[in-house]
């Protein structure tokens, strides 16, 4: 893990850009490793605990087919065996693999596939998500954007 090249370690963020099909998540860590990158990122959630069941989709979503946010966010769910899928073909290639997970509940299952742990800086206050990292013994990557010292500590 954390094998640098030179002084910069790269992460490239797939997030949720795959659409749920395991090709285009393929062809994602095939382009991030033909790039240089160090590191792959996904994101993974659940969209029952991600979002209200009557939030509405965003209005700057193009394309969008899906009058809930919830129901957006189901299309592009990754499982646990894509998740494999694509952890197996970044060891095969040899590039890092990392997951931002938005679940407490994702972590230990998600801890035997990922490289490390990536927290969004929107959950730095997420405790139980911090909690359950910590458990792993996995290193966790925290972004900071917007958060205060005071959040960067409790953290």
């Amino acid at each position: 893990m954390f094998k640098f090249k030179g002084n910069v370690y790269v992460i490239a963020e797939v997030g949720s850009n795959h659409a749920g099909k395991i090709a285009n998540c393929i062809k994602a860590v095939r382009a991030a490793k033909n790039s240089g990158a160090n590191c792959v990122k996904f994101q993974l959630y659940d969209e029952k605990t991600i979002a209200h069941p009557k939030l509405l989709t965003l209005n700057y979503i193009k394309n969008n087919k899906f009058k809930f946010q919830r129901d957006r966010f189901k299309s592009l769910k990754l499982n646990f065996q894509k998740i494999e899928k694509i952890y197996l073909y970044c060891k095969k290639i040899k590039i890092d693999f990392c997951v931002t997970p938005f679940d407490h509940n994702l972590v230990s299952q998600l801890s035997k596939y990922v490289d490390f742990f990536k927290v969004a800086s929107g959950d730095i206050n997420y405790l139980p998500l911090l909690k359950e990292i910590k458990k792993t013994g996995k290193k966790c990557v925290i972004s900071s954007g917007m958060c205060t010292y005071k959040d960067i500590s409790r953290a």
